[in-house]
């Protein structure tokens, strides 16, 4: 009996691991300086979003929410170009942060001027923070981990931020005080980190409007009917009153399983499967009309946001549309924004049309949902066709490995794994001969080009790539049979994670290698297995 628990802890364990941890290959402080960084972003927004429906429920029926919508909306047209000529990001992300601060700091000041503008700022400066912080973390991860680690951040940065607003409501003073605090933090992990851009990774053979009407057009068109349809789902009618735990609940755990679907199942299967769910949601509305909208927002704004901001991160990881990463994040928000204040003014529209002419109601009763069902046909039908997001063919990266080579820069092999058939690892040269040509290839380039503090890549020679990384006392190559940008991605985050294992081994290296050979398995499999 024993034995049996044993066997479906281990089976459980292995399960788990792989479907919410496979792949993250974060470090704990990275995962915490984006965790802070959405967090100051979050509390922001929820409290001024919470002001606003204080002040008044209806979205456009006050000078103060109409400021703070057309601030937003004017972010957002302009962030993109505005990050995507701004190379260091780190620094844009503290200065949208301290103009944020400052419109808090307005915001104090209630009925006044000073709040109109303070949220104008806040709205503003919000909308850049965002942008800036998305181009960040799709720098830092991959298709592999992407959908799961937006939907970690944010799964706790909304706990963290809806329980500090709750506290704090009403008192603006509390708000700002703990926002300096993160503010702080943030300014302390930038002395340690950044993340800056180079002429060399920003260069491009393809204008914005090409990028679009290759690769763009025919999934912005279908998230932009994706967000009319959730603006004209919304039950307006009802008012903006929900039930917090009708809310919270299913929107947490969608923030969860959407990015678990996209990393495990892909992206247009996750896609399909989202817009299903929303359909059965519209579908029986009448069944749970009580707390219909609490579930309906939960769940289409948790996993609309993953969604959005992972396809968004995946067409902007290309050589061509790295220079455009802030504009393409951009154009997908603005979209989906824009389809949803259109659903929204279409549902009041025909609500209106409904009360001001009866006999409408008696020929056409049910064209809010009749709309909604055609437009869910039409995405289904509209998305299958398209083609596959480049980088999401990366997913069979193991497939295309066939050897690792871990050496110094005296060209001794401290490890080396083959991933081929014991037959085709027969046929290998010894290790130390393929290192030590490998070294004499790499020296070879550095004099023939004159340049020595560029390091070689990749070697590219028909059906086999050589990619290379670089440590402090180490060099790895990774042999496989595709080009795959995702290689050089998990190749540096494996030398790092060497030469951090074995820091005391290799700082002391007197030649013996038995130290790696028996630890290090575990580590590569970690990476690339």
């Amino acid at each position: 009996m024993k034995q049996k628990i044993q066997i479906m802890t281990i089976a459980l364990k292995s399960w788990f691991n792989k479907i919410f941890l496979r792949d993250l290959a974060m470090s704990k402080q990275g995962f915490m300086y984006f965790l802070l960084a959405f967090t100051f972003l979050m509390i922001g927004t929820e409290y001024a979003l919470l002001s606003l429906l204080m002040v008044s429920p209806l979205i456009l029926t006050s000078v103060l929410n109409i400021t703070f919508i057309s601030s937003l909306a004017l972010s957002l047209v302009l962030s993109g170009f505005i990050i995507d000529r701004y190379k260091n990001r780190s620094q844009l992300l503290l200065i949208a942060a301290t103009f944020q601060l400052f419109g808090l700091f307005l915001m104090i000041y209630t009925g006044t001027i000073f709040e109109i503008i303070g949220y104008s700022i806040l709205a503003f400066f919000g909308g850049i923070y965002l942008i800036t912080i998305l181009t960040t973390v799709t720098h830092e991860s991959t298709i592999l981990n992407r959908g799961r680690l937006y939907g970690y951040l944010f799964f706790f940065s909304f706990i963290i931020s809806s329980i500090i607003t709750f506290l704090c409501f009403g008192s603006p003073i509390a708000i700002f005080i703990i926002q300096c605090i993160i503010f702080c933090i943030l300014i302390y992990i930038y002395t340690k980190y950044s993340y800056i851009e180079t002429d060399q990774r920003l260069q491009s053979d393809l204008r914005f409007r090409e990028v679009l009407k290759k690769n763009l057009l025919g999934y912005l068109t279908a998230f932009m009917v994706l967000g009319f349809i959730l603006g004209n789902s919304f039950p307006l009618e009802m008012g903006i009153s929900i039930d917090p735990l009708a809310f919270l609940i299913p929107c947490l755990l969608f923030f969860i399983i959407t990015g678990a679907f996209l990393d495990n199942m892909g992206r247009k299967w996750s896609f399909t499967g989202a817009i299903l769910i929303l359909s059965a949601l519209i579908i029986f509305s009448g069944v749970f009309r009580e707390i219909y909208s609490a579930v309906f927002l939960g769940i289409s704004i948790s996993s609309l946001f993953i969604l959005l901001f992972t396809f968004s991160a995946d067409f902007s990881t290309e050589r061509n549309t790295l220079k455009y990463r802030g504009r393409i994040a951009s154009i997908f928000i603005v979209m989906v924004v824009g389809g949803y204040i259109g659903g929204l003014l279409a549902r009041y529209s025909l609500i209106e049309i409904y009360v001001l002419a009866p006999d409408f109601y008696e020929w056409i009763p049910n064209l809010i949902n009749g709309i909604n069902s055609m437009l869910l046909i039409v995405i289904l039908v509209w998305i299958m066709p398209l083609p596959e997001i480049l980088s999401a063919k990366e997913a069979d990266w193991a497939d295309t490995l066939r050897n690792i080579y871990i050496f110094n820069r005296d060209s001794i092999c401290l490890y080396a794994k083959n991933f081929l058939s014991e037959e085709d690892a027969m046929d290998l040269p010894p290790e130390d001969l393929i290192t030590g040509g490998l070294t004499g290839i790499l020296t070879l380039i550095s004099e023939i080009t004159n340049e020595r503090k560029k390091n070689l890549r990749i070697i590219d020679k028909e059906r086999v790539k050589i990619y290379f990384s670089y440590g402090k006392n180490v060099i790895v190559a990774l042999i496989s049979t595709r080009f795959m940008p995702l290689l050089f991605k998990k190749l540096e985050i494996f030398t790092k994670a060497f030469e951090k294992k074995f820091e005391i081994e290799l700082e002391n290296f007197r030649g013996k290698i038995n130290v790696f050979l028996n630890k290090g398995d575990s580590l590569v499999a970690r990476y690339f297995k």
